[in-house]
């Protein structure tokens, strides 16, 4: 059995306050799990109060997506993402970094502190949103990026 090289975080934020489920970022977290999960990493999925996140229940709605029937097609993806840990249970240290998937790019609302307690760690910090492309801020450590871009991922991992 290989050894975990890396551990990511994905936060999962806001999602609660959407009427309706946004495809984007649905989409976006499918394939940034698959494809971290598919370069080795371990990943963690987090969000406002643990369980299961909202977003988690809107995927089966664009399940005519390819990239969503992957992800619901993977038994342990469902679980990981049905099993969130609370933003409170994250310690910064056994994470190499974190992606903020994002309903609203300008309020992080609970996981605010955690996003700071990353960047105090000098560790990564994805904004994920709907940014038209990448844009690595390095004096500050955040990355920007679509939510269905995944170039972020071959800035932070080899």
């Amino acid at each position: 059995m290989a050894s975990v090289q890396h551990r990511i975080l994905i936060v999962l934020n806001g999602e609660p306050h959407v009427g309706a489920p946004d495809r984007e970022l649905t989409r976006g977290v499918a394939m940034s799990y698959c494809e971290l999960r598919r370069r080795g990493a371990e990943t963690i999925f987090a969000c406002d109060g643990g369980g299961f996140p909202p977003i988690a229940g809107h995927m089966r709605r664009f399940s005519e997506d390819p990239v969503v029937v992957r992800f619901l097609a993977d038994h342990i993806a469902r679980s990981d993402i049905a099993d969130a840990l609370s933003i409170e249970q994250i310690v910064v240290d056994d994470f190499d970094f974190a992606a903020f998937f994002l309903t609203d790019a300008a309020d992080l609302g609970a996981a605010s502190a955690l996003k700071w307690a990353f960047l105090d760690q000098g560790k990564p910090v994805v904004l994920l949103h709907g940014s038209p492309s990448s844009q690595l801020l390095p004096e500050t450590g955040i990355i920007r990026s679509s939510a269905t871009d995944l170039e972020w991922i071959g800035q932070l991992l080899p």
